[in-house]
């Protein structure tokens, strides 16, 4: 045991300097970045580099242990057999790492078991044939050596130039550090203390130098990747014969369009980074509209909005529109791909106003009047608001038709609708009912009330003077008012059509509100 002693006296600096070499070496190797081809290589070396920093860690805890109680100190052949074991153990570790695309049993269990047993049965054959030529240190060493200079080689199976280039730096400081176990088995004198601790910080510094290196290689291969794959999106989009826009979510941002959407919308290229989403929508709603629908299903496939555009064809056009919500480049992107429909979405409203109004005057029909004031009464009862109906006629309209013709009664007929339009509200529904009869519902109105519109527009009649064809024409109308007392259109409009004719049995240009006791005569004297 004193012999033992005078080792850790005269080499203790040694195996501290060792130990901390090969666990800061051990660390370099350890944390290579994950997920790459080169992790597991990198990987098992480290975990070599462990062993062996607890194989030198292990004699400064003996020696310490010795001077502290000598008694229960282990014996030196223990310690050493001990030592090379974990010395066989790494050297396992090391020959794995040239085998990476074996699976992790083989290369973190196989491996170590079958290079131990190959050094205990090293051992036994020098003991057994009285072999001198090494003893365990010697032979420890010089396995750690040999398995250190082939993992170097290892490198060269690296299949990319680009990567054994990347690497060479710490293949050369494996070739070192084995060349240092090898001389340090075979060299009759011990080698200077603080050569393991330079040439372990060599080899750190070549690892961590490869590790940046690989890094930054490994960003610009990604980073070119990236730029191929948006040149490929980008080609796919600008290749699409529909339109295509993208915007941001987060700030409503256009950040594309292709060609036939820049052509449909008239935008140029260089407009585009400029431009948010929501500018093209007439209706800004929509787009919020939008935003919730493609939210809530991931997926809206037929959309219809108005948008502003500016092109030479039109102020506004119609589209139909597909959108998905998707990211790229972290940021939630809105794709929008979109069908052009204003001829479709125009010959619909021609077909609408063709329907619904009436040609002469072009105030709506009474088809599309009783479709409005069905919903209107539906309204003014849930909101309990008052409303009633007018019917007005013109008087004696048969003697203008007669005396000046028809053409002329057409044209009498569209400006009483025009002052319709221009005395009464917007809120109001107006329509032709039939010949020179026209309807109004009024909106939030008593009947008593109502006298008050129905006098301004009779009067605004009366007051009218209208030269056609050289001839001066003057004409008056009757006015009649509904109830509120009744829900159906139809009613409303005969208890106005009954307080009408009282208008014109009172001498016409006359305003009658209907009463209960108001009765439709029986012979309909003085038409018109």
């Amino acid at each position: 045991m004193t012999h033992l002693l005078d080792i850790f006296q005269t080499q203790g600096a040694h195996y501290g300097f060792s130990c901390l070499g090969a666990f800061i070496t051990a660390l370099a190797f350890h944390f290579f970045p994950k997920k790459t081809m080169q992790y597991l290589r990198f990987h098992l070396i480290g975990r070599g580099f462990f062993i062996l920093c607890f194989s030198d860690l292990l004699l400064l805890l003996a020696m310490g242990l010795h001077l502290l109680n000598p008694a229960m100190s282990p014996s030196e052949d223990v310690l050493q057999f001990i030592t090379s074991l974990l010395y066989a153990l790494a050297c396992g570790h090391f020959l794995a790492s040239l085998f990476i695309n074996l699976s992790e049993l083989l290369l973190f269990l196989v491996f170590p078991i079958i290079s131990v047993t190959v050094f205990v049965s090293l051992q036994y054959a020098f003991i057994r044939f009285d072999l001198t030529i090494l003893h365990a240190q010697q032979l420890s060493s010089l396995l750690v050596g040999i398995t250190l200079s082939v993992a170097a080689f290892g490198f060269h199976t690296i299949p990319s130039v680009a990567q054994k280039m990347l690497f060479r730096m710490p293949k050369i400081g494996l070739l070192i550090l084995g060349a240092y176990f090898i001389l340090d088995a075979f060299w009759p004198s011990p080698l200077p203390q603080t050569i393991p601790m330079i040439l372990y910080a060599l080899v750190t510094t070549f690892v961590l130098a490869a590790q940046l290196r690989f890094a930054t290689y490994t960003a610009q291969k990604y980073q070119s990747a990236f730029e191929e794959e948006q040149k490929h999106k980008t080609l796919l989009l600008d290749m699409a014969p529909f339109p295509v826009l993208l915007a941001r979510l987060m700030d409503d941002s256009v950040v594309y369009m292709n060609a036939p959407c820049q052509k449909i919308l008239g935008i140029n290229s260089d407009q585009i980074k400029s431009l948010r989403f929501s500018e093209f929508f007439s209706t800004p709603q929509k787009r919020d509209e939008l935003i919730e629908q493609t939210k809530s299903a991931q997926f809206v496939e037929s959309f219809d909005v108005e948008l502003n555009v500016q092109n030479s064809d039109h102020n506004t056009l119609w589209i139909t529109l597909s959108s998905r919500i998707f990211e790229m480049d972290g940021e939630l992107l809105l794709y929008i791909n979109f069908t052009n429909i204003t001829d479709q979405k125009e010959t619909e409203q021609a077909l609408f106003v063709q329907a619904s109004t009436d040609a002469l005057t072009g105030l709506y029909n009474r088809r599309q009047f009783l479709t409005l004031t069905k919903q209107a009464l539906a309204l003014s009862q849930r909101e309990k608001t008052p409303f009633c109906v007018l019917m007005l006629d013109i008087d004696h309209f048969k003697n203008i038709n007669d005396t000046y013709g028809h053409d002329v009664g057409d044209v009498v007929l569209k400006h009483l609708a025009e002052t319709m339009q221009n005395t009464l509200r917007q809120s109001d529904i107006i329509a032709r009912w039939g010949g020179e009869e026209f309807i109004v519902f009024l909106h939030n109105t008593l009947p008593e009330k109502a006298l008050t519109p129905a006098n301004k527009l009779r009067q605004a009649v009366q007051d009218l003077t209208l030269t056609i064809d050289g001839n001066s024409i003057a004409f008056t109308i009757s006015v009649g008012v509904s109830s509120d007392q009744i829900l159906d259109i139809l009613s409303l409009q005969k208890e106005a059509d009954i307080a009408l004719y009282h208008s014109k049995e009172s001498g016409r240009n006359q305003t009658t509100l209907y009463t209960p006791d108001l009765t439709m005569p029986d012979t309909q004297q003085g038409q018109g």
